[in-house]
């Protein structure tokens, strides 16, 4: 059962999204596009691909990492 306090705003490929779901990916974009602005040329998909992982607890990060160093190998 979805939680009551949570507001649907809108749709992800067909499927229906959280608002605050929607807030933390706009605030990550925005954070993104800040540290770009301050560093020209660095890659952004790296630089999203890290905020995204400092979000994560350590714990998660370290299985993340270790199954695409295990995909890497292949």
């Amino acid at each position: 059962m979805m939680n009551a306090k949570r507001k649907i705003v809108g749709t992800g490929h067909g499927r229906p999204v959280d608002g605050a779901l929607l807030r933390r990916r706009r605030a990550l974009l925005d954070e993104a596009g800040r540290i770009i602005k301050a560093n020209p040329g660095i890659d952004p998909d790296t630089v999203r691909h890290t905020l995204i992982m400092l979000g994560k607890k350590p714990i998660e990060r370290l299985e993340l990492a270790l199954v695409r160093g295990r995909r890497a190998k292949c």
